[in-house]
């Protein structure tokens, strides 16, 4: 089915091509939340009061290994084979996608309110230091 783009007709992607595409936003959400657990260890260091229970960094760290490898698996099917993934295999796919994209929700939020935190605590104390 070809469709008419400013005069021209374009063919949609394939399947595979589809595949891909996700295989793609999957691995840059994976770089993403990579690049947010890195910075996790050196933020608990400086703020081991008050750190967010839901940001465990060795269950954060085993999931991206398991996503790292799941995504390596989904890379290596897609150069060994010419056509598009079985349908489960874009499921489990997509729900990996589902599960960096809430990861990365997360972590952000979390960074977010211990750097306000963060923020506040240098604000007060600058505060405290000008009245004196």
């Amino acid at each position: 089915m070809d469709r008419s783009v400013f005069g021209r007709k374009q063919n949609p992607p394939s399947e595979r091509e589809l595949h891909g595409q996700l295989l793609i936003a999957a691995a840059d959400l994976f770089e993403t939340v990579v690049g947010q657990v890195n910075t996790l260890p050196g933020l608990k260091r400086e703020y081991p009061d008050r750190w967010p229970e839901i940001l465990d960094i060795d269950a954060i760290q085993a999931g991206i290994e398991d996503a790292g490898a799941q995504l390596k698996t989904f890379s290596e099917w897609m150069a060994n084979n010419a056509g598009p993934m079985p349908p489960k295999a874009v499921e489990l796919l997509a729900d990996l996608v589902r599960m960096l994209q809430n990861s990365k929700t997360i972590i952000a939020d979390n960074l977010a309110d211990i750097l306000m935190d963060k923020m506040m605590k240098e604000a007060i104390r600058n505060s405290r230091s000008e009245i004196e």
